[in-house]
């Protein structure tokens, strides 16, 4: 059975969707005879694929549901569990290896509106450093170059049912609802870094994590201040790296 969801939304949201989808599954397959005289009645439970962000949904569901979760075996392909550094890279510049449309402007507008996108913002130790190779933390709204502001800032002078009246207003109220997104982006994170098999009930025989190999990927992002003191990334390929070992 696909497990369709819209991937803009938080991950809370499609977590409690997959739940419902995983119980849908169970009492449809409790309609055929075969699986009932089987015995699948006596302890009904789901296998579960996840790509992507599909395999965040699911760490998420299992952690949310622990031992009431009715989930056999797992497997995840590519999944960030860490984070992507491509998700900032959206957001900052439209470019990124997130889709197939090439680099626009309503794209990057579009990423600065999705809530998804910052539920994937990585977070490790050294994931984004600042010019004294200080971790910069990329949940704090200070993190984030004016741009970001200024697009929801504009999104809510279009959209909002009464908006504020004048430039200063609508960028508080921008700081604010980046802020709300990032709180509940790094709530999410805390989740997925806590997440242990054993919560679900789970071991490593039933989970089968594919990540890959012999890939040049962004293992890290810098950070630096332009001329006004604002925070900058400094987007470079040496930052790019081929660390699998064979």
């Amino acid at each position: 059975y696909p497990f369709a969801y819209d991937w803009r939304q938080p991950l809370q949201i499609i977590e409690g969707q997959l739940a419902d989808s995983v119980n849908e599954v169970i009492e449809r397959t409790l309609l055929l005879r075969h699986y009932v005289k089987s015995g699948y009645g006596n302890d009904p439970r789901v296998d579960l694929v996840g790509h992507s962000m599909g395999g965040l949904i699911i760490a998420g569901y299992l952690k949310a549901k622990g031992q009431a979760a009715r989930v056999g075996k797992v497997a995840t392909l590519g999944t960030p569990y860490q984070g992507s550094f491509e998700a900032p890279i959206k957001v900052l510049t439209g470019t990124a290896s997130l889709g197939t449309s090439e680099q626009n402007s309503r794209e990057r507008e579009a990423a600065r509106l999705t809530p998804a996108l910052y539920h994937l913002l990585p977070r490790f130790q050294g994931a984004v450093l600042d010019p004294s190779n200080t971790d910069v933390n990329l949940y704090q709204v200070e993190s984030w170059q004016q741009g970001v502001l200024d697009t929801l800032s504009e999104f809510i002078r279009l959209n909002a049912v009464d908006p504020p009246k004048n430039k200063a207003e609508l960028q508080t109220a921008a700081r604010e609802v980046l802020r709300a997104i990032l709180t509940q982006a790094s709530q999410h994170r805390d989740k997925i870094d806590g997440f242990k098999l054993s919560d679900a009930g789970m071991d490593a025989k039933r989970w089968l994590c594919v990540v890959g190999v012999d890939s040049e990927t962004r293992v890290r992002l810098r950070m630096e201040k332009d001329s006004r003191g604002n925070p900058r990334f400094k987007l470079s390929s040496d930052d790019r790296a081929n660390d699998w070992k064979p």
